[in-house]
């Protein structure tokens, strides 16, 4: 009897976890076309968008961040540290929040939980379009929250190995909305870059340079 009593508290609090299903996407209708080629010099929004960290590989319905999640947080909290935010998004499940909380620790900034199956993506991007805001969702929401906000799918889903993008949503004094995708990896990479010498830099991008042609 108490065997049953402990299975059955497990699946009950199991069913009060939202679990995001892969093949649930939101994809808008192509009605407004490219948007600006060049950032805006001035921005008073920033919408960053990103997928939460690895998790672990074990087969569970929650599962938590793996040892190399946790080392792309730490990325992630040095990029961010440059950043302004107001507010943190994510889903309410272990890797999204687990991705967030050190970020919001260093910002000093909350935490707030969304549903983006359940929320209108345009009645949000007009509530925080005088924000700077980080939102962390998944692999097959992240892009289309992006899509949803510029009005188009410009994004296709993530692939499974991908935790490396990070989306921006900018609009600038003449309230001009502009999205860019990066990679966390690119924006550490110019950190380091900027405490070059003007000498040291250009040496480091042409031995880079000549690596690429080595790959290519």
């Amino acid at each position: 009897m108490k065997n049953y009593i402990y299975i059955l508290v497990i699946v009950l609090f199991s069913c009060k976890t939202h679990i995001i299903e892969p093949e649930r996407t939101y994809i808008p209708d192509n009605k407004h076309g490219e948007r600006l080629k060049k950032p805006p010099v001035y921005s008073k929004t920033n919408l960053y968008f990103i997928r939460h960290a690895e998790e672990d590989g074990n087969a569970v319905p929650n599962p938590h961040l793996s040892a190399s999640g946790k080392k792309r947080v730490k990325l992630l909290e040095r990029y961010f540290s440059h950043k302004k935010l107001d507010t943190i998004f994510t889903t309410n499940l272990n890797r999204t929040f687990e991705t967030a909380k050190g970020i919001a620790t260093f910002q000093g900034v909350p935490i707030v939980y969304y549903d983006p199956f359940k929320m209108s993506f345009k009645a949000f991007f007009k509530k925080h379009k005088k924000s700077n805001s980080l939102i962390i969702g998944h692999s097959n929401t992240t892009p289309n929250f992006v899509n949803g906000i510029i009005g188009y799918p410009k994004y296709s889903q993530m692939m499974e190995d991908n935790y490396s993008d990070i989306y921006r949503i900018s609009v600038d004094g003449n309230n001009y909305v502009y999205d860019e995708l990066t990679t966390i990896e690119k924006e550490i990479q110019k950190m380091e870059d900027a405490k070059l010498s003007p000498k040291e830099l250009k040496k480091v991008l042409k031995e880079r340079k000549r690596k690429q042609k080595e790959k290519e």
